[in-house]
């Protein structure tokens, strides 16, 4: 064991935040720091339930969040992200020191008050990973609150001013030859005077610092498998550690080797959150494949800026790795200090001596080779990325990209070896060329859609215009540009067909223009008649089509048969287009020929809203929480 006297220090409290992030709540005392949130629904349970406002509601989160300025607060907080503004809204709060937290099932977890009356909740999770992620952290949280609170409440405001004074210089040796006393007792087994030493330094508020000494952990270097986390994705690497390194060490080795800062680092060993100044064999790592968990927060919740990561990371490959200052101890000499360093070998700099001369002989042909060896995995990979993005510009030249693997046709079923079937681009599914040829022929849509289906998933991907361009022939590939440019003029509020029989001319009309003349037929068309009226002003073409409905019987009984049928119901104005429709037999289901609408019959509305297929924000809503859109619905689909 090694102890060393220190100088006195004072403690000066974080500074408040002037805000708090968006959608985290802070104490009255400071800025929590989230470590930890989670989707969840809650259900209440037991003789008293917490009455909950929004409980059961999707949008509820549970968070766990801890005081950076006061050891073991940890606050759980069930917060409400529904609202408009886009911030979450805090429902209830608990002190993790005042509850009890047990796991009921892999998806269920209950916490409940620790004093009376005892009140209960449940919290329902999505999954059961993030539930026992969950699970790990809060209850290695659990124990350190805990522990916090069961240890002797010091309070530095109840000191006198003397002990915050610098020591005298004839009181500092004499602290310091009472600390090496007290470890030759300590180490001797000696525990009256051992005692009589303590006491002493008591007396005196003599500010220390004590610690194991580093041969009690063995000098074994070992491997270390560390789990890496962050909200989006995990990975596994292994760390080179000492038994006797700190997690701040730990930390900092982290910081050079990969790039996370150790503000962003927190870990967790054995189901317990690490503390920076305990050392891993106090942890349980003591052998090669221990286990550790390193959750990475966000740099917003971290507080960390880009100037100040610049700054540490320029520190940290400065600073070289020295030997600890030498002190009136039992620890190891300067003889037996042997230097680690986790900063990866560099030639530029390991290559120089302590004098700054270069070494000769086996070492400089060790670091000779190690530098040659560096150099040739460089180029292996450089030229293993070259070939890579050589072959995807390959792939990406062609229209359609061939199976690499044998596979299965889900719409014919017949077995497709390399290179028979088609790999599409936007999804990945493969399928034969003649299916997804007939696909595109048969689709009514300009966008075509993968057509792969399962009972649990359907694909929303598109083919892309190439890949319908190498599947069909010259023909068919002409239709299907005039598909989409047809359905692109029934969309469209402001477009006027041609009114020559036949033509397939349209155009986008504006206010300010009357005329349009047709780039297809080279027709004169009149946006105010919308009518062809070649030799005739307006005036006069509407003239002459009052008198010629005035005397064609034909089409005035047309006319009247078309409003009875609307008026009695059998028929009905588009809701996008106003042309008659009607419907025959089947369900209650139609689609507009002229504009492509999609009409619930029973509710004589649009079946969508304005976004079109699949929008329930407008249109009927049908089968909305089970609902029918009206009680005479007939499957509108």
């Amino acid at each position: 064991m090694s102890l060393s006297s220190g100088g006195w220090t004072t403690h000066t409290p974080p500074p408040d935040p002037s805000s708090s992030i968006a959608g985290y709540g802070a104490s009255q005392t400071g800025c929590h720091t989230v470590l930890m949130s989670v989707r969840v629904s809650v259900c209440h349970s037991g003789i008293r339930p917490l009455c909950l406002p929004g409980a059961g509601d999707e949008s509820l989160r549970l968070q766990l969040s801890m005081d950076p300025g006061k050891s073991g607060e940890f606050r759980v907080t069930l917060r409400d992200t529904s609202g408009t503004t886009g911030r979450s809204v805090s429902i209830a709060e608990f002190d993790l020191r005042s509850v009890h937290y047990e796991v009921k099932s892999p998806k269920c977890h209950e916490l409940s008050l620790a004093t009376p009356p005892h009140d209960r909740i449940s919290f329902n999770f999505r999954c059961e990973q993030e539930a026992q992620e969950w699970a790990t952290v809060v209850m290695s949280s659990l124990r350190e609150a805990h522990r916090v609170s069961d240890s002797p409440p010091t309070d530095d405001r109840q000191l006198p001013l003397e002990a915050f004074e610098t020591p005298s210089s004839t009181s500092l040796p004499r602290t310091e030859e009472m600390c090496a006393e007290l470890t030759r007792a300590i180490q001797a087994g000696d525990i009256q005077a051992a005692s009589i030493y303590a006491a002493t330094l008591a007396r005196q508020q003599a500010a220390l610092k004590i610690q194991p000494s580093e041969r009690s952990y063995g000098d074994t270097e070992l491997s270390l498998a560390v789990v890496v986390e962050d909200s989006s994705s995990s990975c596994c690497v292994t760390v080179k550690v000492l038994p006797h390194a700190t997690i701040a060490i730990l930390k900092q080795q982290v910081f050079l080797e990969y790039g996370f800062h150790p503000r962003v680092q927190r870990w967790v060993i054995g189901q317990c959150l690490c503390a920076d100044q305990r050392s891993l064999a106090s942890y349980g790592v003591r052998r090669d494949g221990d286990t550790a968990f390193l959750y990475l927060l966000s740099a917003r919740h971290a507080r960390l800026t880009r100037q100040l990561l610049q700054q540490d990371q320029e520190r940290a490959l400065l600073t070289p790795a020295t030997p600890p200052p030498e002190t009136p101890s039992n620890g190891p000499t300067s003889q037996e200090w042997r230097g680690y360093s986790t900063l990866p070998p560099r030639l530029s700099h390991s290559s120089m001596g302590s004098n700054g001369a270069r070494p000769n002989g086996a070492g400089a042909e060790r670091l000779n080779i190690r530098g040659r060896e560096k150099r040739g995995a460089e180029g292996r990979g450089e030229t293993e990325r070259r070939e890579n993005f050589a072959r995807l510009v390959m792939l990406d030249g062609k229209d359609l990209v061939p199976n690499p693997d044998a596979v299965e046709c889900r719409i014919c079923y017949l077995d497709l070896q390399p290179g028979e079937g088609v790999l599409l681009r936007e999804c990945l599914h493969c399928f034969c060329r003649d299916c997804l040829r007939s696909v595109v022929l048969m689709c009514e849509d300009p966008e075509v859609a993968c057509p792969y289906r399962d009972d649990t998933y359907a694909c929303d991907c598109t083919l892309q215009g190439r890949e319908i361009r190498a599947l069909v022939s010259e023909e068919e590939y002409e239709r299907w540009l005039q598909r989409g440019l047809s359905v692109a003029e029934s969309r469209c509020e402001g477009s006027y067909h041609c009114a020559s029989p036949d033509c397939a001319g349209w155009c986008v009309y504006e206010d300010t223009v009357n005329v349009f003349d047709c780039p297809v037929c080279n027709k004169h068309n009149c946006l105010l008649c919308k009518a062809i009226h070649e030799g005739m002003d307006c005036k006069q073409y509407q003239d002459d089509l009052t008198a010629r409905a005035e005397n064609d019987s034909a089409a005035r009984r047309t006319r009247d048969l078309l409003k009875t049928l609307v008026l009695s119901g059998e028929a009905m104005h588009c809701p996008q287009c106003g042309i008659i429709v009607q419907k025959k037999e089947g369900c209650d289901w139609l689609r507009c020929t002229v504009c492509h609408s999609e009409i619930c019959w029973v509710t004589r509305g649009p079946r969508w809203g304005p976004g079109g297929p699949g929008d329930t924000s407008g249109g009927c809503r049908c089968n909305i929480n089970n609902q029918k859109c009206h009680p005479k619905c007939q499957n509108c689909h």
